[in-house]
C-alpha cells in the first residue's frame, strides 16, 4: 500500500476547482483496483501532500494522533492544495498528472530522469492551468 501525489490540471475558468478535480479523478478510481483505467483505490485533495504545492511546512515524524491532528480530513483546506501551475514549487515533482483533457500520465516505467523531463515538458505546456494536489492510495 502506498500514497502518491497526483496533480490534476484544470482550465482556469473551471467554476469549482476541487469538484472538477475530484470528477476527473473518479475515472481512475476503483475500490478493488480492477479495470483497465484503475490507478488508485482511494484519493483525497491534499491528504499527506497538504500544501506541498507551495511549500507549506510538513511534519513527517508524527505519532498517529499527531498525524490526525495535523492531516485529518477536517484540517485539510482545499485552497492549500490548489495553485496555478506557474506558481508551483520549482522542485515539486508529482508521481502522476491528469491533463486538462482527462488523460493520465504517470511515472510508472520511467527512470527518474525520464519522468523529470516529462514533468518539465508538462509544466511548461500547461503553465497557464490550475493544479490541484491529490493524495492517491493504491
Amino acid at each position: 500500500m502506498a500514497h502518491f501525489l497526483t496533480l490534476v490540471l484544470l482550465d482556469p475558468d473551471e467554476p469549482a476547482y476541487a469538484d472538477a478535480a475530484e470528477a476527473k479523478m473518479r475515472r481512475y478510481f476503483a475500490p478493488d483496483l480492477a479495470g483497465p483505467e484503475a490507478k488508485c483505490d482511494g484519493f483525497t485533495i491534499g491528504g499527506r501532500f497538504d500544501g506541498e504545492l507551495w511549500d507549506k511546512e510538513q511534519n513527517y515524524n508524527l505519532s498517529p494522533a499527531e498525524f490526525q491532528a495535523r492531516y485529518g480530513f477536517d484540517k485539510i483546506k482545499a485552497e492549500d492544495n490548489i495553485r496555478p501551475v506557474a506558481d508551483l514549487r520549482p522542485d515539486l515533482v508529482p508521481y502522476a498528472v491528469i491533463t486538462p483533457d482527462g488523460g493520465w500520465l504517470g511515472r510508472a516505467g520511467m527512470t527518474d530522469q525520464q519522468w523529470q523531463a516529462e514533468w518539465n515538458h508538462l509544466r511548461d505546456r500547461f503553465r497557464s492551468r490550475i493544479a490541484v494536489a491529490m493524495d492517491c492510495h493504491c
